[in-house]
């Protein structure tokens, strides 16, 4: 069976961000605008289904690539979500490259589906969809896994960024074990991250 990991954080600089920020569920989204129509309808469709349980998107909007990789302050565009294809891009206004290529399947086998970085209190979602329109509906679902990360969800055991129980979820590290919509343990990630509900892990059955 393939499994793609769909570990998403740049995990050093995520725990940071969350410490020092706070779980952010609020962000103004931008989609890169070489996804294709149908693409956009997907990434669109995944950011609705987490509004439904508490997430905020108050503008969704469709930018140039290059846009979400040339601010020259950081600092004044906080809260920023940016949804983009994988290649190499640079995340750094001064200079340093930090590439996409992380999202890249190697070999079909390994690699990653998704990865999501944090640039300042912005974050950058990166996706392989050279791999994910090998499968109906697979990008709405790593886009649905990938905003999870960006949303600073944490779970009980494993490596705390993924579900690793045998209830269904969204976050599971495997792309092939995600499932299609969000569930209770999702939700209830979320509650925990954003404080804005009640809901607990151990709630779900």
């Amino acid at each position: 069976m393939i499994r793609l990991s769909l570990f998403a954080a740049a995990v050093t600089t995520a725990a940071a961000l969350f410490a020092a920020c706070g779980a952010r569920d609020t962000y103004d989204v931008h989609i890169d605008a070489t996804f294709t129509p149908d693409e956009r309808v997907q990434i669109v469709d995944a950011l609705h289904e987490w509004q439904t349980v508490g997430a905020s998107f108050p503008s969704i909007d469709v930018r140039p690539h290059e846009d979400a990789f040339t601010r020259p302050d950081e600092s004044t565009f906080a809260g920023e979500l940016w949804i983009v294809q994988s290649e190499p891009v640079n995340l750094s206004s001064e200079g340093t490259a930090r590439a996409c290529p992380e999202a890249r399947a190697v070999g079909g086998k390994t690699g990653r589906a998704g990865v999501t970085y944090d640039v300042g209190a912005n974050a950058i979602e990166c996706l392989d969809t050279e791999y994910l329109r090998s499968t109906p509906g697979l990008l709405r679902t790593a886009v649905l896994h990938e905003t999870g990360h960006a949303l600073g969800l944490r779970f009980m055991g494993g490596d705390r960024f993924h579900y690793t129980g045998a209830r269904p979820s969204v976050m599971h590290i495997g792309v092939d074990d995600d499932a299609p919509h969000l569930t209770c343990v999702d939700v209830a990630a979320f509650c925990g991250a954003s404080g804005d509900c009640d809901l607990n892990e151990g709630d779900c059955k």
